[in-house]
């Protein structure tokens, strides 16, 4: 699927002939925050390759979020065919808490707003993980911020 921020349109393909489609979207804009530390993401084959230096979550990158919602949105109301967020996430590390809970918030808010339903990846997801232990040895618990922002 080419990302409907893309500006990819694919309403005059041979799918919209169909009655029984759903579109599924992933979203992972901003790129810069939402990749940051992964080594494939910077093309390199170690973390050691490269300096890692944080991105934090701006005005201006959220923006670009708000974006690819804003066409996502755009596309169910203007054609009328099922929209799920399919995938959306970010990798943890470097990322700061506040920065986490803002992009979650911000996401949700569109897709509850839109009705559009979801499904939540986060990799190396650290102390944002929906499920997460404190160590090996404790027993897992819920992170109730993260469930309560999905459950709203």
């Amino acid at each position: 699927l080419v990302p409907l921020e893309n500006g990819y349109d694919f309403r005059d393909t041979k799918m919209m002939e169909y009655d029984n489609i759903i579109v599924a979207i992933h979203i992972y804009h901003p790129d810069a925050w939402t990749g940051q530390g992964l080594d494939w993401w910077k093309h390199v084959d170690r973390y050691e390759d490269y300096d890692f230096v944080p991105v934090y979550l701006d005005r201006f990158l959220l923006s670009e979020t708000e974006m690819a919602l804003k066409n996502m949105a755009d596309f169910k109301k203007e054609t009328g065919i099922p929209v799920i967020m399919n995938e959306f996430g970010w990798n943890t590390l470097g990322c700061r808490e506040e920065d986490q809970i803002k992009f979650m918030q911000t996401m949700m808010d569109c897709l509850n707003e839109n009705g559009i339903p979801c499904t939540w990846w986060a990799y190396n997801n650290g102390e944002m993980a929906l499920y997460r232990k404190k160590n090996m040895f404790s027993k897992a618990e819920w992170n109730d911020l993260l469930v309560d922002m999905l459950l709203k």
